[in-house]
């Protein structure tokens, strides 16, 4: 294996690690709203700006750059 092959697969299980902690971390905040009738509101705008959609947007960064590292020739 080489040095592009080694990346593409290491972003890729980065990628992966950092998807399935995100969407834990959503989950959470999914399962708190649904038991909290009244601050519904909030907890929708505080769900936007949640770390866990970071998470999940720095895995697609990640999975895309390990992409394009191991494709250029």
């Amino acid at each position: 294996m080489n040095m592009r092959e080694f990346i593409g697969v290491a972003a890729n299980a980065i990628a992966v690690a950092l998807a399935i902690f995100g969407n834990f971390l959503l989950i959470a905040v999914a399962i708190s709203v649904a038991n909290d009738p009244h601050g519904l509101t909030a907890w929708s705008v505080i769900s936007v700006l949640h770390p866990g959609i970071w998470y999940l947007l720095v895995a697609l960064v990640v999975r895309m750059a390990g992409r394009i590292i191991s494709a250029r020739q």
